[in-house]
């Protein structure tokens, strides 16, 4: 490969955006404008736009027209997608790099450089910040591209997008098997409920204890730092304790917040009513108050494995929505969850729904973890070829596959 070389300030244009003033409004006209959130890879979403002032002599300045390259100075780090322009105008803020490249840079080539640079660390090893990484303006400047000519440009730009369209393909339908692997299990407890004919209802509160968890005060920090869970750690049917925080709990608040072998967990707002049984020794945690704890009064009537099922069966079903409070997060306040109805049979009934469901999980959990290697294979594909573009060994025609409409049709 013979590239020339140039930094990418010596090529093209670079600014950053509007920096917003949260002080008093000024009366000056509103505009809508992008933000960091607005830019994906490859695409500019628009549906959440909001809106600054901005006077008319600024308007230039921190305009966004068709072909401009807009990247992301923080957080993902390099994240672009290229403006193709609509008809209204539209601004941007300074969590984003808008590039302009000049007559010798193909803003495609430029798109998929800055990923490729974004898979290989060579963005992270520009950055600064130990929290959130930054890309600043004069770092943004200094990044490497190499310039084929023009043409060669175009080229590869061609292939790249070429190859891409297979994978992406792919990828949308290992989505329609997720989405489908979802409905699968959603209608199965559905079935599940629907099979336990003659059943008798009961209401939560009435076969279980319901509590909420310990409300945080940074104010009050007294006693032993204690793990406890959060809303985040609940998941549908297990936990996620890959980040367990601390909080300060007295001797008395570790008793009355425990955590037991076969405690139903459920989730206060957020997705309210998403739940999973506690299975570890009991001490190792306390919960917060975005979490219920679920008690079940009698496990020789109730398994707490099939409450948690049906109580996920009522809720993921819908039947529940009216029980939420709140417009913005949706709640599911205690004394709403005491009150849902769950089928109760018999002992070895309930037995028997879950153990058929477990089996339908244990086939669910295979079929995902297929669906996960093969989005990790296409991410390898991925990175492979634009590594392949970008040190001139992408020289293979376009491919005579299908193309990716007709293998999505």
């Amino acid at each position: 490969m013979n590239w020339q070389v140039r930094q990418l300030g010596e090529i093209a244009e670079t600014a950053l955006g509007k920096m917003l003033d949260k002080g008093k409004q000024k009366g000056l006209p509103q505009v809508p404008y992008l933000r960091n959130v607005n830019v994906q890879w490859g695409r500019v979403d628009t549906d959440d736009l909001l809106t600054m002032e901005l006077a008319d002599d600024e308007r230039e300045r921190f305009g966004v027209s068709a072909g401009d390259l807009l990247v992301c100075e923080g957080g993902e780090i390099g994240r672009s997608a290229i403006w193709h322009g609509q008809a209204d105008y539209i601004a941007y803020q300074k969590a984003l790099h808008r590039i302009r490249p000049g007559k010798s840079l193909d803003v495609r080539f430029l798109r998929y450089l800055l990923e490729h640079y974004s898979l290989n660390g060579t963005l992270a090893g520009l950055a600064t910040g130990s929290t959130i990484a930054h890309l600043p303006q004069q770092q943004l400047r200094r990044v490497p591209v190499p310039v084929p000519p023009l043409n060669e440009q175009c080229r590869i730009v061609d292939l790249i997008e070429d190859h891409l369209s297979r994978l992406e393909a792919g990828q949308r339908w290992l989505s329609v098997g997720e989405r489908k692997l979802e409905a699968f299990w959603l209608a199965a407890l559905s079935a599940s409920r629907r099979a336990l004919v003659g059943a008798q209802f009961r209401t939560i509160g009435d076969v279980a204890e319901t509590t909420l968890g310990k409300m945080l005060d940074a104010k009050r920090q007294v006693g032993s730092p204690t793990p406890y869970l959060r809303n985040i750690n609940v998941r549908w049917g297990e936990f996620d304790l890959s980040d367990v925080q601390l909080t300060p709990l007295t001797d008395s608040e570790v008793q009355r917040f425990d955590v037991r072998p076969g405690d139903v967990m459920a989730c206060e707002g957020g997705e309210p009513g998403r739940c999973a049984v506690w299975c570890r020794p009991v001490g190792e945690v306390a919960f917060q108050k975005a979490l219920h704890r679920i008690r079940v009064r009698n496990p020789g009537e109730v398994l707490t494995s099939f409450l948690a099922l049906m109580l996920e069966e009522a809720i993921r079903s819908g039947r529940c929505n009216r029980m939420f409070t709140g417009t913005t997060i949706k709640h599911l306040p205690q004394e709403k969850l005491r009150v849902i109805e769950i089928p109760v049979p018999a002992l070895h009934t309930q037995r028997q729904a879950v153990d058929c469901l477990a089996e339908l999980v244990g086939a669910q959990e295979r079929l995902r973890a297929a669906l996960a290697n093969a989005a990790a294979r296409i991410a390898a594909m991925r990175s492979s070829l634009l590594t392949a573009a970008f040190s001139g060994r992408l020289i293979a025609a376009k491919s005579s596959l299908p193309s990716a409409e007709e293998l999505h049709a």
